[in-house]
């Protein structure tokens, strides 16, 4: 029982002889028997070392190990306490696969990010402030790779104190009855609205936004970060010059798409829309309200939390919130609010509640369910927030423009383009462009 490294160099799930997955369990108990489902690309023991050397105790035992989109968690025991998270990277810098040592090194900027972000986060608490108790990247080595490059060296690895409760996955939310589902929807709502009332530090803000929204190409706007209207028009804009410089690559590398529009008309006309969308603002306040820096977590949802369900009190509670790799720093007009549970909560394009992915079904009954989830995932965001629902409302058009320019990176670019293409000639045209 041993897991394969995949195409793009990371590890799978480890599975049974018979074919099936491992459920995670007994994994000291395997590795005594020389069953170790790790044994051909992790040295678990030198992973515990490693841990138990950090902290300045002996680990117990591994209750159960799980396995997330880029890591492995690892839930040990300590001789005195508390219980630990081991979160470890599924690619090995110093691995055969060379996909998986640049997976691995490609993966450093977001590790870095997201501890930059737990440290933003401490002055908000629970459940944000969940800083690692140990932390390290992935140390490459010059060393040619040996064909069974077990040593953890290569991996990433941060170790969280365990929070209270459980993770919410399709198993667990599937047999909750409305009312509880209800309930972690209220809990989630009133965490998502404490996190966007919250001002991140500035320093954090300068030195992370840029690079979170744009990536690390070349700029041509000045970007000087700051809460301010003229800072988010230039952000928007150099995020129209760098998706028509992502797409017209995507046509020299692929000359058989087939865009509906020139690309630099549709260009030209998302920047004559762009100082007629922008929200103006009438005073300072108003400036601050619609342009304040917030972080947006990037995948919000019950996957990402630990949750605990109080039977004699009747209530949930989020008892933290993690995997930020995915987050970015916006102005407030550009955040998105997004919950997952089995199906993505979501606003559409005129700012109510709707609903995408669904990964549950699409039978009548199960829409119908979608769609009462998202109505009251929103009423409770919105009253917990209500500053939250009257930006948006205040912006919709450059919401539109910000998020389909995104997409256009993501999927179907053609399908994308077009759509953004024949929305922005109309308005343009409508305007007098």
């Amino acid at each position: 029982m041993s897991p394969v490294v995949s195409e793009t160099g990371e590890d799978h799930w480890p599975k049974e002889p018979d074919g099936n997955p491992w459920a995670g369990e007994d994994l000291p108990a395997l590795m005594a028997a020389d069953k170790d489902p790790f044994e051909k690309t992790l040295d678990v023991r030198a992973l515990v070392a490693e841990v138990e050397k950090a902290v300045g105790q002996s680990v117990q035992n591994i209750p159960l190990v799980t396995c997330g989109a880029h890591n492995y968690g690892f839930q040990v025991r300590l001789e005195k306490g508390p219980d630990l998270v081991i979160r470890v990277s599924r690619s090995n810098a110093n691995g055969v696969n060379p996909r998986g040592r640049a997976l691995a090194l490609s993966q450093c900027p977001d590790y870095t990010f997201e501890l930059a972000v737990y440290d933003a986060l401490h002055p908000l608490g629970l459940p944000f402030d969940c800083r690692p108790v140990y932390h390290r990247l992935a140390k490459p080595t010059k060393l040619q790779p040996v064909s069974r490059p077990t040593h953890v060296s290569g991996r990433h690895v941060i170790v969280f104190k365990k929070a209270k409760g459980h993770r919410y996955d399709y198993p667990r939310w599937r047999p909750l009855n409305s009312w509880w589902k209800h309930t972690i929807l209220a809990s989630s709502a009133a965490a998502a609205a404490s996190l966007f009332m919250y001002n991140p530090p500035s320093p954090f803000c300068r030195r992370w936004l840029v690079s979170r929204v744009l990536g690390d190409e070349p700029q041509v706007y000045e970007l000087i970060v700051e809460p301010t209207r003229d800072f988010c028009f230039a952000l928007v804009a150099a995020r129209i010059y760098n998706t028509f410089v992502y797409l017209q690559k995507k046509l020299s590398g692929q000359p058989e798409l087939r865009f509906a529009y020139p690309l630099s008309t549709v260009e030209n006309c998302l920047l004559q829309l762009l100082p007629i969308f922008m929200p103006k603002v009438g005073s300072e306040e108003d400036e601050r309200k619609l342009y304040r820096l917030v972080l947006d977590h990037g995948d919000f949802g019950m996957h990402n939390m630990t949750i605990v369900r109080d039977h004699q009190l009747c209530r949930t509670e989020i008892t933290s919130v993690y995997d930020w790799e995915a987050a970015t720093i916006v102005p407030a007009v550009l955040s998105e609010p997004r919950m997952v549970v089995t199906v993505d909560l979501v606003l559409d394009a005129d700012g109510n509640p709707s609903i995408s992915r669904w990964g549950d079904g699409d039978r009548p009954g199960r829409l119908k369910e979608y769609k009462i989830w998202t109505k009251y995932y929103f009423q409770k965001l919105f009253s917990a927030a209500p500053e939250y629902e009257s930006v948006i409302k205040s912006a919709l058009e450059i919401r539109r423009i910000w998020f389909a320019l995104r997409d256009c990176r993501e999927g179907d670019a053609v399908r994308q383009f077009n759509r953004l293409g024949t929305w922005a000639i109309r308005e343009a045209l409508r305007r007098g462009g």
